[in-house]
């Protein structure tokens, strides 16, 4: 419900942006965003209503994070904010070389967990249909569920 109320509230702007600014309002790029995020949930909730696909929760999702980033908005008009979004801009290779660095192990401890424990009986407790070392797919989904469980 609060989704719908909201849906409405920023619908209700983008209209009087659109009927004070004209033509201007697709000049900026936030208002832009801002139209295609409000199109892309009016698609969302129709097919919601429709049930034209079964799984349409994870596409929501995806639409509701676009939301949240609308928010972003705010960085040009609070000076700490824009500092801190620098600050995080700037860390993101870091983050990235970190990322690459735990893929590299996690795809050397999956050919080691092949190579070691690929005939490993079965158990309900440990190793079963889904999480073994039987190959290097269910190998790398083994170690990775480990590592974030």
């Amino acid at each position: 419900m609060v989704n719908y109320i909201f849906l409405g509230i920023f619908t209700v702007e983008a209209l009087f942006r659109i009927f004070i600014m004209k033509c201007a309002y697709f000049k900026n790029s936030w208002n832009c965003f801002d139209f295609s995020v409000l199109g892309i949930t009016y698609i969302g909730i129709l097919l919601e209503q429709l049930n034209i696909f079964s799984n349409i929760g994870t596409t929501t999702s995806i639409i509701r994070v676009f939301r949240i980033m609308r928010i972003l908005r705010l960085i040009k008009r609070a000076k700490t904010l824009r500092i801190l979004f620098q600050t995080f801009i700037y860390a993101l290779p870091s983050l990235a070389n970190i990322a690459a660095l735990l893929g590299l192990l996690l795809f050397i401890f999956s050919i080691l967990g092949m190579e070691f424990f690929s005939f490993e009986m079965w158990s309900p407790i440990g190793l079963n249909s889904n999480m073994n070392f039987m190959s290097f797919a269910s190998s790398f989904f083994t170690l990775y569920a480990s590592a974030t469980a």
